[in-house]
């Protein structure tokens, strides 16, 4: 007998806000019943990059998750893509 097929989840998006550089970012995001990311707050902004903070939430236990959003149309830019790679690299995302 076959195990049954995971249930499909679908993952809910609320309207942007955007960054003072006009970098767009979720202001709400809804994985369903095991997480909800809500209020966010920019904590550093990039032409090309935003890092929020937002509350979590998973089942009743509230705590705080961090996010990096990539303006991908930006990112594809050569210099911008170039000035992105050393920001990661600085910041110890690449060794």
């Amino acid at each position: 007998m076959a195990a049954p097929k995971p249930k499909k989840k679908t993952i809910r998006t609320i309207p942007q806000a955007r960054t003072a550089m006009r970098v767009p970012y979720p202001t709400m995001i809804d994985f369903g019943d095991d997480l909800r990311l809500d209020d966010p707050h920019v904590i550093e902004s990039t032409p090309v990059l935003v890092q929020l903070r937002y509350r979590a939430r998973v089942g009743d236990v509230t705590t705080t998750a961090v996010a990096h959003v990539v303006e991908p149309g930006r990112a594809a830019w050569p210099v911008v893509a170039r000035v992105f790679e050393r920001l990661i690299h600085d910041r110890g995302g690449a060794k």
